[in-house]
């Protein structure tokens, strides 16, 4: 099982730096207490960024 204090750790550093390059903040970094996963998803469309993916328990 992944720890999920490095998965939001992780999460933090790529929207840090994400954030610096743009000079905004485009994510919403939430947790899912019925689907028990933390959630990252873009606020904002860029065509060059990608939407990510949800991490959860299921998907370690």
């Amino acid at each position: 099982m992944t720890d999920f204090d490095t998965i939001w750790r992780t999460q933090d550093e790529i929207r840090t730096v994400v954030n610096a390059v743009l000079g905004e903040c485009i994510w919403n970094l939430s947790y899912n207490d019925r689907r028990m996963a933390i959630e990252l998803e873009l606020t904002k469309y860029y065509p060059f960024l990608r939407a990510p993916r949800v991490l959860s328990r299921r998907h370690m």
